[in-house]
């Protein structure tokens, strides 16, 4: 499940236990522009958007894809 902050350039996604690197490195990959960079620990992601606007776009990139 994932956990969106309003208007936050750091989006913060809970994953399943042992996930996080694995979700992380396929968030890096699909080489979303807006995005940063994120860090996956064992269940959770921190996705660093450009600005606010751009995290927002990211939140709704993602949610697309799930």
């Amino acid at each position: 499940s994932a956990v969106f902050g309003a208007e936050d350039p750091i989006k913060v996604v809970k994953t399943l236990m042992g996930n996080g690197l694995a979700a992380g490195t396929a968030i890096d990959k699909m080489k979303i522009p807006e995005v940063v960079g994120c860090i996956g620990g064992d269940d959770t992601i921190i996705i660093v958007a450009k600005n606010n606007e751009d995290a927002l776009i990211v939140e709704r990139k993602l949610k697309d894809q799930l």
